[in-house]
């Protein structure tokens, strides 16, 4: 093979591995599409519609789906949804100039006496040769489901500031549902912060787990499961 040919082999695989392809029909996956002004450090946003914060993508509280979220804003204690953008200076910006919180808690006046979970949803198809999805998260106690089944999930690396989980999207390869992100409020923890952002389909697979981790894991997947059955069908 000579050297030019080299060259567009190499650009070629280049391409075909860039995390810019192979994200199906799913949009706005690092929520860098936000048509959003920019505002001063230190200044708090309003509320915004959910088609320009967080653009393709669909928001709930509970069971019900909202059509605002907060701009460089957050509640305290009450549940809800915002979008952090360039200038934010309290921390939860994981990768690029937005990232979305999910703030699980609790609504004394539509909700009173419950935990309330927050979620953000998409529907499109899984590109046909993903093996798994990474995500960036900073906080715990959350849900990851693709077509309704909640979906396992795997710690994959620790940065200063987030978790790489990594999830096993293989058996769904080429099929078109809703992926969902879910904030869960529990009764040890009802006011729950999670940080997400650098969702990718990924060719890679995830590594087995071993015996405990799956223990452990089956676990977490249960207690999540009835989490999220109290707080969407209240």
């Amino acid at each position: 093979m000579n050297t030019l040919n080299k060259i567009v082999v190499a650009f070629c695989s280049s391409c075909f591995f860039s995390p810019a392809h192979g994200q199906g029909t799913f949009q706005n996956l690092n929520f860098e599409s936000a048509n959003l002004p920019i505002l001063p450090a230190g200044q708090y946003g309003s509320l915004q519609p959910i088609p320009i914060a967080i653009p393709s993508w669909s928001a709930y509280l509970g069971t019900n789906q909202i059509s605002q979220a907060l701009h460089n804003n957050m509640t305290i204690g009450s549940p809800g949804i915002s979008v952090l953008g360039p200038n934010w200076n309290l921390g939860g910006i994981l990768e690029g100039s937005h990232s979305v919180l999910l703030q699980a808690g609790r609504d004394p006046i539509n909700f009173p006496g419950l935990n309330v979970s927050a979620a953000i949803a998409q529907s499109g198809q899984i590109p046909i040769n993903s093996q798994s999805l990474l995500v960036r998260i900073q906080g715990n106690n959350f849900g990851i489901n693709f077509a309704g089944q909640i979906l396992a999930t795997y710690e994959m690396s620790v940065a200063a500031n987030y978790k790489v989980y990594g999830v096993d999207v293989s058996m769904f390869a080429g099929q078109t549902g809703e992926l969902r992100f879910t904030s869960v409020s529990t009764s040890s923890q009802p006011f729950n912060n999670l940080y997400l952002d650098a969702i990718s389909f990924s060719q890679q697979s995830v590594p087995e787990p071993n015996s405990a981790a799956l223990i452990a894991l089956g676990t977490l997947l249960f207690g999540v499961r009835s989490r999220l059955m109290r707080s969407w069908c209240a």
